[in-house]
């Protein structure tokens, strides 16, 4: 199941006023359902705090379920299968979403999906810009790419120098500036670095080491989970910089060990969506080789 809550009760107990009424929803899987790996995004929540999209699997068929947060049920989108990774446009209106190593996009009011571009192979988060424009991380390596939410030719974002490994973009108001994680070593999320990208300079800034899942609270806050925790920064998005420390906000939100990837979501009205579980450890299993490569578990 997934919880959702107002985003006050992660960021107003930071401040000595009292704290405003919070509302808190319990959110159920349809029957039958379960999530699709949690190495990757299972949930979005839309910008205006109106939709909850997620990813789950019910006879053997993966899919987007969509739910009006008016409504007490989700529906399959149809055409979505396989899909992965789910975003909402700034304007609520369109999911973007992953599938056969395509990216795509497809209406909340529902339709045909449209393919925007190849991303083949796993896939590290995207965002959807004011400016008309997605940012996308896909395969196991490499730098981030974007291409035009009307569809078109990938390229890479040239003025993005990094060591290794780029994951999780998020855009911050504005279309400008976007926050993303850094790693040198993709599996040790504790050396992860979050960084700002300013689009137009290039300019790059570390804020922070040690957290994924990077978001911008409309409170003014820099949201990170960490450890199965979601942690709370206040953040100025003139200077681009860290105005305090942080503190935990939301503890036992879940996170994949593997990917980094914590399952939360944040609207532009206030409420935050996210999947209870905490850290998230590897399956790991110990096999016998023999000498001819045979496998005894």
């Amino acid at each position: 199941a997934f919880a959702l809550l107002a985003i006050a009760l992660a960021v107003w107990t930071l401040r000595p006023a009292p704290s405003p009424a919070v509302r808190r929803l319990v959110v159920a899987l349809e029957a039958g359902q379960r999530f699709a790996t949690l190495s990757q995004p299972v949930l979005a929540l839309s910008p205006d705090g109106k939709y909850l999209v997620y990813v789950a699997v019910q006879a053997n068929v993966q899919q987007l379920y969509l739910r009006p947060l008016e409504s007490f049920q989700a529906a399959p989108m149809s055409g979505t299968e396989d899909a992965a990774s789910p975003f909402f446009s700034p304007d609520s209106q369109w999911i973007g979403f992953f599938a056969a190593g395509k990216l795509k996009k497809i209406p909340v009011s529902g339709g045909n999906p449209m393919t925007l571009c190849d991303a083949s192979g796993p896939v590290a988060g995207a965002s959807w810009g004011t400016g008309g424009v997605i940012l996308f991380h896909f395969s196991t390596a490499g730098g981030l790419w974007q291409v035009s939410a009307a569809g078109g030719i990938r390229e890479t974002l040239k003025t993005l120098k990094s060591e290794a490994s780029d994951h999780w973009p998020e855009f911050l108001p504005g279309a400008n500036v976007l926050f993303f994680v850094a790693s040198s070593t993709p599996a040790i999320w504790r050396e992860a670095q979050i960084r700002t990208y300013a689009l137009k300079t290039g300019q790059q800034r570390d804020l922070l080491q040690g957290g994924t899942s990077p978001r911008y609270a409309p409170t003014g806050h820099l949201l990170y989970a960490q450890g199965g925790t979601l942690m709370a920064a206040p953040f100025d998005l003139k200077s681009l910089e860290l105005t305090g420390a942080a503190v935990a906000a939301v503890e036992g939100v879940t996170q994949s060990a593997n990917s980094g990837v914590a399952q939360y979501s944040l609207s532009g009205n206030g409420s935050l969506a996210y999947v209870p579980g905490g850290m998230q450890a590897p399956k790991q299993t110990l096999v016998w080789v023999d000498q001819i490569g045979r496998a005894h578990v």
